[in-house]
Parts: structure tokens; C-alpha cells; sequence
């Protein structure tokens, strides 16, 4: 948390008065743990699937095919599920990046049957076993990198988790409470007494009622 405090001042230049203002900067994340494994989880499983459609004969593209581009009609609407439960934001998170990135391969590997299917005579039988091997190796490396990155974009909440469980736990030793949500009795002031008057001294003129009705 950052916090700027700037007190009331006139500006010596524009002879205007400069109201006091606090300003407080927090950060703020979300949880990754849910959507690592409600959204993440899923998608990469939706995602593996399509590479044992390479188990059906390259011959028979009319099977291939169908499956392929069901499993992306399925990671598409899933991604469409998980958008209603993330906030509407202006940017792609990495959980968008990485659906669309997704999303992307099987396309790619779908234009590969399509491929495969028209040349198969013609090209020798090792081929789509080679470019299989090429797809599995790119998937790994691909989750391989999603994994350290998800390390390193997670440390700083770690950290706030960590510095935010010693701060209550610290409070709640010098409160003496046993919980942070405990209610102290709110003793109501008597009706009849007049609050109390607040003295204010000043070296500076008092402003006139006319120049304080312009400033509001």
C-alpha cells in the first residue's frame, strides 16, 4: 500500500488554495488457485485430446477431421464459459492468452489432417508420425514454459499472502482478540451533552464568508 498525504497550501503563483488530499494506492489480484484448476486443468486436457486423434489412419481424414474440430467447438465454448466468471477488462489476461494459444494449435493441427488426408498416397508413411512427434514436443514445451511463468507471476501474491497472515496475527496479539472479526460495544454519547469544540490556531487570516462560498 501506498499512501501521499499533501496538506492545504496557497499557491504563491496562481494565489489558489490547494485542498488537502490523500491518495492510496493498493494491489490487487485475484486468487489464481481457482482458475488453475477449474480453467488451466481443463483446457490443457481439452487441448491434449486432440493429439490422439493422430491414432486414427491417416487415410481416413473423413474421421479425423470431424473429431479434431469437435474438440475445438468444445474449447471454444469453454472459453465462453469462463469469460462469464472473470471480470469484462479492457486487456487479455493470461488466462485468455493462453485458451486463445490453445485454441490456435488445434487449428493447426486440424489443417494438418486436412493435409495428410489429401496426400497420403503421395508421401511417404513416416511423415505424419514425425509431424506427430513435432506437435507433442511443441505441447510440452509450450506447458513447460506456462508453468514457469505461472511461478513467477504468482510470487508477489505469495508474498502479500505471507505479509498479510503476519499482520493479522500480529494485530490480533496486541488487540488481544481471537478473531479479526470481533465486534467491540459502541458506547452511544448522551443526547443532551454539545459536541465538542474544536480549537483552531492559525497564524494566517481567516478567508471572508464571500471568498469561501467561491471556493465551494
Amino acid at each position: 500500500m501506498k499512501i501521499i498525504k499533501q496538506e492545504s497550501s496557497v499557491s504563491p503563483e496562481t494565489q489558489k488554495i490547494k485542498t488537502p488530499k490523500l491518495i492510496a494506492t493498493f494491489y490487487c489480484s485475484r486468487h489464481p488457485d481457482f482458475y488453475l484448476f477449474n480453467a488451466f486443468l481443463l483446457i490443457f486436457l481439452i487441448t491434449a485430446s486432440s493429439l490422439t486423434v493422430f491414432s486414427i489412419s491417416k487415410s481416413l481424414p473423413t474421421n479425423r477431421l470431424p473429431t479434431t474440430y469437435t474438440i475445438l467447438l468444445s474449447s471454444i465454448s469453454f472459453k465462453w464459459v469462463i469469460n462469464r466468471s472473470l471480470p469484462p477488462v479492457s486487456y487479455l489476461t493470461f488466462l485468455d492468452k493462453y485458451s486463445i494459444v490453445c485454441i490456435c494449435f488445434i487449428n493447426i493441427v486440424a489443417a494438418w489432417h486436412s493435409i495428410i488426408g489429401s496426400f497420403h498416397t503421395q508421401w511417404p508413411n513416416d511423415v505424419d508420425f514425425w509431424v506427430m512427434i513435432t506437435f507433442v514436443c511443441t505441447f510440452v514445451c509450450l506447458h513447460i514454459f506456462v508453468i514457469c511463468w505461472y511461478i513467477y507471476v504468482t510470487r508477489w501474491i505469495r508474498y502479500l499472502s505471507g505479509e498479510e497472515k503476519r499482520f493479522i496475527k500480529e494485530y490480533l496479539k496486541k488487540t488481544n482478540k481471537t478473531t479479526l472479526y470481533d465486534e467491540e460495544e459502541d458506547e452511544d454519547p448522551p443526547e443532551d451533552e454539545d459536541p465538542p469544540l474544536i480549537e483552531v490556531k492559525s497564524d494566517k487570516p481567516i478567508l471572508n464568508s464571500t471568498r469561501l462560498l467561491k471556493l465551494h
